[in-house]
Parts: C-alpha cells; structure tokens; sequence
C-alpha cells in the first residue's frame, strides 16, 4: 500500500505539471494565433491611448513574424520614439521608408528622428532625395523649418528658394517659412515681403493679416504682391 500511494503520488504530481504545461501552451498560443492584423490594430488602439510599451508588444510580435511589415514598423517605430528610444526607433522608421519612399508621412516620421538625434547630414540627404526624386515641395518646406530649428540659416535659405521655385500658385507655406526665415536673419523688409506675397495668395488668412499688423501695414488690396522668388 505504500509503495502505492507513493506511486498515485508521482503520478499526481506528474498529471498536475503536465495540466500545468499544457495550459501555458494553451494560452501562448492563443496569443500569438492573434492574425497580424488583430496585433497591429490592437497595438495601434494601445498608442492611441498612451500605453506605449503594450503597443509595442504587439508590434514587436508582428516584426518577429515578418521584419519588414511596413505598418508594424512605422507602429513600433512610433511607440518607440514615444519611449524614448530613438535608435529603435530610426531602424523601425528607416525599414518602413526603404519599402515605401513614396509614402511621405513615413519619411517625415523618419525625418523627426534624424532631428531629435541631430544627424543634420542624414536628416538633409532624406529630405533632399524627397524633394529631387519625388518633386515634393513639402520636403523643401520640412528641411527649411528644421534648418531654422537647427540655427542653420544657410540651409534654410538653400530649400527656400528650391520650394518658391517649385511652389504653386495657391501654397502660402513656403511664403510663411521664407517671410520667418528672413525675419530671423534680420531682414525685414524680405519678411514683410513674403508676407505681403502670402496675403496676395490667401488674404483672408488670420495668420498672414496678424504679421503684417504686426509690421505696422495696413492690409487691403494695395498691400498684395504677386509670387515669386
């Protein structure tokens, strides 16, 4: 009889860790039968409201899947750079633009991070290489803006004047950043100028009427100037 309980006991034992095993079996793989879809949807929600490190689980499931699945790394890259962590970050953005450089909302992500890491070389290459290969004056306007977040007035006046080349006759924003660009190297007369340019295009534009306020002009239809460089 001993010898028997002390068989029922092993065999117990056994039965309960086996149970145990299989459940955790179980429950990994309902989780990781999640479709990529669900996983991304699911990590999209979770960025939406500030649970980043969730989010990027379940992009991080996804990527371990299939490494070049552009939304999960545009996702994750988000979540990451939310965290903090900026290297994940630009390898996740740089994967996305590599698959997808027509997609100009990935480069500007990219282009985010090559700023906050104040790689200007890398940061100027993606956004030229945009605005050449894809006539994108955004990319124009978006190197011109960081340059004069970086201090980099030469720079910025580079792009301006390829973005006023480029620029259709309805877009004041190239207007706008060439009117600040001016105003931050002192000349005023440029500035006013471009905004008097800007108001020729959108007159009713609140934020064109306010500077030229500002720089003690009257607005009205003798204050508009045809664009152009």
């Amino acid at each position: 009889m001993p010898h028997a309980a002390t068989r029922f006991g092993f065999a117990a034992s056994t039965f309960r860790t086996a149970a145990a095993l299989a459940a955790v079996i179980f429950a990994a793989g309902c989780h990781t039968g999640k479709s990529s879809d669900q996983l991304i949807a699911e990590g999209n929600h979770a960025y939406d409201y500030g649970r980043y490190e969730e989010a990027s689980g379940d992009f991080r499931q996804v990527l371990d899947r299939y490494p070049g699945d552009v939304a999960a790394n545009v996702g994750f890259g988000k979540a990451q750079m939310a965290l903090g962590n900026l290297g994940d970050a630009r390898s996740a953005f740089e994967t996305a633009a590599a698959a997808m450089p027509e997609d100009f909302e990935i480069s500007l992500l990219l282009a985010e991070v090559l700023y906050e890491q104040r790689d200007t070389t890398r940061l100027y290459q993606l956004l030229r290489d945009r605005a050449v290969e894809q006539g994108r004056i955004e990319a124009w306007i978006a190197m011109a803006r960081y340059a004069l977040e970086l201090d980099d007035p030469d720079q910025a006046q580079t792009a301006v004047i390829a973005a006023l080349e480029l620029a259709p006759a309805d877009d004041v924003a190239v207007y706008l950043v060439a009117a600040e660009l001016a105003e931050r190297v002192g000349d005023q007369k440029l500035a006013l100028r471009r905004l008097r340019q800007a108001y020729g295009i959108r007159p009713e534009d609140p934020r064109i009427v306010t500077a030229i306020v500002e720089y003690g002009e009257v607005p009205g239809p003798t204050i508009a100037l045809p664009p152009g460089r």
